[in-house]
């Protein structure tokens, strides 16, 4: 979630908690066009001089609603170096609620959201990438670091295997739910997808 500043009381940081999750859930629904600072208030009952301290205006809060859905994406690999399981187990438990969190309504609404929206806000599509994919990709690629230092796994590039290895766990699923709105990426189809690609992750990557 984006942070919220020190100086805010505890009543005055659950008020800017409210406008967030408003404010998530109105442009989601309704696209940039059609949300007003209004409808966020009247959904939240927070104020406009507090959307304004915080977030400088409707750009800003635009902006933190879709970092704030992108984090609870890339979230999914909080908890991998503190995973005690096998290198196996521990990718396939992350990659299914990566992929799971991935084809979910709100983030699909965020990536249809920001392409239609990209001319308007082309530094949108870098933050998107910022605080999305490549968060991912280094939570990830510190976990592989770890286990190339443990001699679990052999990769050169963490960085390099990490995307790769998150392009391989999601497979079509993304682009299918993305395109393919009267179609639901079901749980059997994301273990399928996400056990396939930690296997062939792991043939590659094997100690020789």
């Amino acid at each position: 979630m984006t942070a919220l500043p020190n100086a805010l009381t505890e009543r005055g940081k659950k008020r800017a908690e409210a406008i967030l999750d408003a404010a998530v859930d109105t442009f989601l629904e309704n696209g940039y066009d059609a949300t007003s600072l209004q409808l966020i208030i009247t959904r939240s009952g927070g104020s406009r001089r507090m959307i304004y301290d915080l977030y400088g205006g409707k750009d800003g809060l635009f902006c933190a609603a879709i970092e704030s859905v992108l984090d609870r994406v890339v979230a999914s690999f909080d908890q991998l170096a503190l995973v005690s399981n096998s290198i196996r187990a521990d990718l396939t438990s992350s990659g299914i609620a990566f992929v799971t969190a991935l084809v979910s309504d709100p983030a699909l609404a965020v990536f249809r959201i920001v392409l239609a929206e990209i001319d308007r806000f082309p530094h949108l599509g870098e933050r998107l990438f910022d605080r999305g994919p490549n968060a991912a990709y280094e939570k990830v690629a510190a976990y592989l670091t770890l286990q190339h230092e443990k001699r679990v796994i052999s990769v050169e590039d963490p960085r390099t295997a990490a995307s790769q290895l998150l392009e391989m766990l999601k497979g079509e699923l993304h682009i299918k739910a993305l395109l393919c709105v009267n179609h639901t990426i079901t749980a059997d189809e994301i273990d399928r997808q996400v056990s396939l690609g930690v296997e062939q992750f792991l043939n590659g990557v094997a100690v020789r």
